[in-house]
């Protein structure tokens, strides 16, 4: 069994009947082109001439083919635009047949999207849009997790199971867990902050060397003066003395 084409995939429309199983997910191989997942998407929209499936949750994944191929089932899809995915399933359960039908597919998707660069290049270079990193959100969510896992520990420590350690060490790391989640609830306000300046800035004071002075200030510094920098503040300066 070799493809050769991504035309002999046949487009489906509908819900994989095999990918889950006595409720686990049974996919037979996974794995990820090296090119950039908006090379993938321009690749699979020109051959097949039409759009995909959009997802209910855009924050994990934005787009996905479903493809059947003889008695294969194929999905490919962003992950939250950083990368993309091949999922293969099998009627049969065949790993080897899939890994070699999902390998043989993620060639042609490579060598397709290396001739799309220069439709890429060219968007880039006359975007007027940017990614902006919500780092408020990327700590928020690791101190959250941290303290999921302090639960996790403390279900753990009550539980009469056999531990490889010692349950006093269990109680050090809860308290390390703690310490750390605020550090990133910390770290997420700063975060905050340095997306309101990034936004908000007044357009005469934007230049490197005074943007690299705030960027220096201390948080609560950052916060204060925040009216007197940036635009939207109905104040002219917060008050310290106020709980926030």
């Amino acid at each position: 069994m070799q493809i050769k084409n991504l035309n002999e995939l046949e487009l489906f429309d509908g819900d994989i009947p095999i990918r889950f199983h006595n409720n686990e997910f049974n996919r037979s191989y996974l794995t990820h082109p090296e090119i950039d997942p908006y090379l993938v998407y321009i690749v699979l929209k020109d051959t097949f001439k039409i759009a995909p499936k959009l997802n209910e949750d855009e924050e994990k994944i934005q787009w996905t083919w479903c493809f059947k191929y003889q008695d294969f089932y194929i999905e490919i899809y962003d992950w939250r635009l950083y990368s993309s995915s091949i999922g293969v399933y099998h009627t049969g359960n065949d790993n080897d047949k899939s890994q070699k039908l999902g390998d043989e597919i993620c060639k042609l998707l490579n060598k397709a999207g290396q001739q799309k660069k220069s439709i890429k290049a060219a968007k880039a270079k006359f975007s007027k849009h940017r990614i902006l990193e919500n780092p408020f959100k990327t700590y928020y969510k690791i101190a959250e997790n941290l303290i999921a896992g302090y639960g996790i520990m403390n279900k753990l420590a009550i539980s009469r199971l056999e531990l490889p350690f010692d349950k006093s060490d269990i109680w050090e790391q809860q308290s390390a867990l703690y310490q750390s989640a605020f550090l990133m609830f910390l770290s997420s306000f700063e975060g905050f902050l340095n997306i309101l300046y990034e936004l908000y800035l007044k357009r005469e004071l934007r230049n490197d060397r005074l943007y690299e002075r705030i960027s220096r200030e201390q948080i609560d510094v950052k916060l204060r003066i925040a009216p007197i920098y940036c635009d939207g503040f109905k104040t002219k300066v917060i008050n310290h003395e106020e709980e926030l």
